[in-house]
């Protein structure tokens, strides 16, 4: 009778052993060479302010395919060649609605004409195979080419636009929001409940860094979700000009979250939603436009949804 009570006992606890152990995975980036991946963005930001005891509102909508062809890979180092295939993009603002992208036929409409030159173009892109982004090279290229399509805009505001972007849209710029729209993958081995961490400098309108904690929460039929916890916080002394000669400091911070479904094969995107809600201040200092210079509350909202997948 011992026997039997001691098989049972001995094959509970296997039972128990058995529901307890987790499979470990290592989740990477594996892209094929000469293959393209795409991300297909869809984007709805709104944005509040109150400018001089004004509330002011305005939202934008963005649809945008960017696309991904890899180059090579050496010493676990992605070369990637991105192009924006499609870049579409609605404002309304209390001015009234403006619409423009790559898919308007309108050729005097030069912000039109400039998101069009900007498909036309590639730019280098150096990720390793856990999705940190080492450095992005073309850009000032790009924006040369993207510039050269305005036809319709006198030299001053010519030269206003090519300020903004150099300050507000460039390499390092790039590289940041790059960062931080990729998911970024453990060194180890992870389970099912198990997280990890990284953070990415962004240099934007606002300097600032994200701080992200990331957890594997399920896999499914080679399909596995990861959600992220993030918070960006604007640097103290962050301060930029935004194409106006008038100097500007941020005090915001806010949250990030993200829910994806990742390839477990690729480690590409297939799915997902990224949301975040950054509020605070900024304080426009004195200069010879604005002699007083001038403080406004901002609220800013955005949610994206995703969808990726290599392209057939």
């Amino acid at each position: 009778m011992n026997n039997f009570i001691n098989i049972l006992m001995l094959a509970t606890t296997l039972i128990i052993l058995s529901g307890c152990s987790q499979d470990a995975y290592q989740l990477s980036y594996r892209l094929e060479s000469g293959e393209t991946y795409y991300i297909d963005a869809a984007i709805s930001q709104s944005l509040q302010q109150d400018f001089m005891q004004q509330d002011m509102k305005m939202s934008t909508n963005i649809n945008a395919t960017a696309e991904y062809e890899v180059a090579g890979k050496q010493d676990g180092i992605y070369d990637l060649q991105v192009s924006y295939s499609e870049f579409d993009m609605a404002l309304n603002t209390p001015q009234g609605q403006m619409e423009f992208g790559t898919s308007k036929q309108d050729t005097t409409d030069d912000f039109s004409n400039i998101l069009k030159s900007m498909s036309d173009n590639k730019f280098e892109l150096k990720m390793t195979e856990r999705g940190s982004i080492q450095s992005v090279r073309g850009i000032e290229k790009m924006f040369d080419e993207m510039l050269s399509s305005m036809e319709n805009t006198d030299q001053t505001s010519f030269d206003q636009l090519k300020k903004s972007l150099d300050n507000i849209a460039g390499t390092q710029s790039f590289k940041g929001n790059f960062g931080m729209g990729m998911p970024f993958y453990p060194e180890d081995n992870v389970k099912v409940g198990d997280t990890w961490t990284n953070e990415v400098e962004l240099k934007t309108i606002a300097l600032g860094k994200v701080s992200n904690t990331w957890k594997l929460m399920e896999v499914k039929k080679n399909i596995i979700r990861i959600s992220g916890e993030g918070y960006f916080v604007s640097y103290s002394d962050s301060a930029s000009i935004a194409g106006t000669g008038i100097p500007m400091q941020f005090d915001m911070e806010g949250p990030i979250n993200y829910l994806l479904n990742i390839d477990l094969k690729t480690g590409w995107i297939k799915s997902g939603t990224i949301d975040q809600d950054i509020q605070g201040m900024i304080k426009m200092q004195a200069s010879e436009q604005m002699p007083q210079g001038l403080e406004m509350n901002m609220n800013i909202t955005t949610s994206m949804e995703v969808k990726g997948g290599k392209k057939r």
